[in-house]
């Protein structure tokens, strides 16, 4: 792509990440169409795309029209006026698809909150799983590096450059990563956890609940230390066959346990039901530090696939939580025979109030100009972008079907109803246990003493005889009644074995485990074996390839930005 059109690229660019900070929108890495067919191909020429080596950026501080007199929401508009910029990015930076751009508005001591890295789905050639990330400061426009500090065994048992999978982050800094497959288009069974500030990293196994690809994953301030929260996607089951995750079974992550359950959303009205089982959809949630009565995860978009047809899907929902409902925002053109509906596109939330689509892929040629569009999540409806409305008030229908509520319709789990109980803390950190001498109380504390020794004198040796004298006595009276305490113990024991003994009650699964909801993140982390090749099993048992296609490879030395005069 030439360095003058190369804002072109944001007319079919998929599989990109994106992040805000202050009054921008960065927009990362994915796979573009070749300016030579970018302005006039469609969406679906998959063998065409090639990696994005850009990075983009648009000014958000101003208000964007979409329509009438004034509109200024194309990209040939918006590059002229100087809104939006491409960043040449260094080789050394690589390209990606598929992974995530992580901020540090929420996490860093230092301040340093102009700074995002960018973390899975490198595509460049050469790349190994634990070479640095690469990092940008929007402030000076400096790009840089994270070297990573492995924490466990994760070069054997897990996978550090995943695409395609979820991600979220912390205000303690930390940073999370689902699922998602490796270079060979293999399920991954697993969760990085990245420490933004030290590079620390560590990949550990997501327990009972299944390898995900394509789901959509986010952080609240629920529990001591915060929930993550997973909705859709695709697994395997044990056979290897791929079938989407339903929309009612939702995951739900503590962190302070690290430990997987998964709980059933319900349909807020009968009439509208679930959302469809999806994969490849974005989704945003309103970001609070602190906790509110009602939480909401919003999803736009993804599509299924139906025997070798893609089912795009155009509808926007929410889940709400900690009631665990869905509710419908908007339907649009889903269903329809040659509807639109986008699907690896990407998603942000400037100012907490508008849901914001970055990408036209899957729409068509015809929106290939505007890969932009702000949903109003309070007036729920599509429209122009005002910099000047900030906040987000959950919209009335939410308001109306919470009322006041805070649990679902049934727990799944006691323990994922205890997490929900317990108030978030910021910086929480779990008590350590101590470990006490053997002759220590359990209630003894260790204090410091001090190393001197007592005085012995002449003057005392009555007092000490008196002493002696008094302790034998209370010794005496101690073992008198620790026999009495032992003879009790054992004629107990003997009544004890007399007794009949207690019914075996089994479990609701009949064989005495724990439910699947309440296993512990120990399994081994796990991947679809090599040659093994998964299908989906949407009504339909055809043996399908991962869809990710390897892209071809692309590199550049300079760190510059393409000035406007050079389309």
């Amino acid at each position: 792509m030439s360095a003058g059109k190369a804002y072109w690229g944001l007319k079919f660019i998929r599989n990109l990440q994106t992040t805000i900070i202050d009054n921008t929108l960065w927009m990362d890495g994915g796979e573009v169409l070749p300016t030579a067919v970018a302005n006039f191909s469609n969406s679906t020429t998959e063998a065409l795309y090639q990696p994005n080596p850009y990075l983009f950026s648009l000014d958000l501080s101003q208000a964007i029209t979409i329509s009438g007199d004034g509109q200024d929401n194309d990209v040939d508009t918006l590059y002229s006026n100087g809104r939006l910029k491409v960043l040449q990015k260094p080789s050394s930076a690589g390209t990606s698809a598929g992974g995530a751009l992580f901020n540090y508005l929420w996490s860093d001591p230092s301040g340093d909150t102009t700074k995002f890295v960018e973390f899975g789905g490198r595509t460049s050639s050469g790349i190994k799983p634990t070479d640095p990330l690469y990092t940008y400061d929007a402030l000076s426009g400096n790009f840089d590096s994270l070297p990573l500090n492995v924490q466990n065994d994760s070069l054997s048992s897990g996978y550090l450059n995943p695409h395609n999978g979820a991600s979220a982050q912390s205000p303690d800094g930390m940073a999370y990563y689902l699922g998602g497959m490796d270079s060979n288009g293999q399920y991954l069974k697993q969760l990085v956890k990245l420490d933004l500030t030290t590079g620390d990293i560590s990949v550990e196994a997501t327990g009972a609940m299944p390898p995900i690809v394509g789901s959509q994953l986010t952080w609240y301030p629920i529990g001591k230390k915060g929930v993550l929260v997973s909705i859709g996607g695709e697994s395997l089951d044990s056979k290897g066959r791929i079938a989407t995750m339903p929309m009612s079974n939702i995951w739900v992550y503590d962190i302070l346990s690290a430990t997987w359950y998964s709980q059933t959303a319900t349909a807020a009205d009968k009439t509208q039901g679930f959302p469809l089982d999806r994969k490849y959809f974005c989704a945003v949630a309103p970001s609070f530090t602190t906790a509110q009565s009602s939480y909401e995860f919003i999803l736009h978009g993804g599509h299924r696939t139906l025997s070798d047809s893609v089912f795009k899907l155009d509808d926007i929902w929410a889940l709400t939580l900690p009631t665990f409902q869905w509710i419908q925002y908007y339907y649009g053109a889903t269903g329809l025979t040659n509807g639109y509906g986008g699907y690896n596109v990407s998603c942000a939330i400037p100012n907490n109030h508008y849901f914001m689509v970055v990408s036209t892929h899957g729409f068509g040629e015809d929106f290939a100009n505007y890969p932009f569009a702000w949903f109003d999540l309070e007036g729920l409806s599509w429209g122009n972008y005002d910099p000047t409305v900030k906040g987000y008030t959950p919209p009335q229908i939410v308001q109306s079907t919470v009322s006041g509520r805070k649990v679902p319709d049934s727990w799944d789990s006691s323990a994922l109803e205890n997490v929900f109980a317990q108030a978030y803390t910021s910086g929480y950190q779990a008590p350590v246990a101590t470990a006490t001498s053997a002759t220590s109380s359990p209630t003894s504390t260790n204090t410091a003493t001090s190393s001197t020794a007592p005085v012995n004198n002449n003057n005392s040796s009555k007092s000490n005889t008196a002493a002696v004298a008094a302790g034998a006595s209370v010794g005496a009276v101690v073992f008198i009644a620790l026999c009495a305490f032992v003879w009790w113990f054992l004629l107990r024991r003997k009544n004890r074995k007399q007794l009949p003994d207690v019914p075996y009650v089994p479990t609701n699964d009949g064989c005495g485990r724990k439910p699947a909801s309440e296993l512990q993140g120990t399994l081994n982390i796990s991947e679809l074996p090599h040659g093994q090749v998964p299908v989906e099993i949407d009504g339909h048992y055809s043996p399908q390839t991962p869809e990710y296609k390897a892209p071809l490879r692309y590199s550049s030395d300079n760190i510059m930005e393409l000035p406007a005069d050079t389309r």
